[in-house]
């Protein structure tokens, strides 16, 4: 686990300079998928994401 940099100073001034990330786990009858996202505090905006039926670094 990385240490808490925001330390709950979620405001940005300008694009990319605050970015978070979070982990959502959608079950699917007895399976599970992992949406990872990565999310510009700046405007809210989605900058990237990944569906996998793994919850590690893999690739598929």
């Amino acid at each position: 686990m990385s240490m808490n940099r925001l330390k709950r100073q979620f405001h940005a001034t300008a694009p990319q300079q605050k970015m978070v990330t979070d982990i959502t786990y959608i079950s699917e009858g007895t399976k599970f998928h992992y949406l990872s996202v990565i999310q510009d505090l700046f405007n809210n905006e989605i900058v990237a994401w990944q569906l996998s039926e793994r919850n590690d670094v893999a690739r598929q």
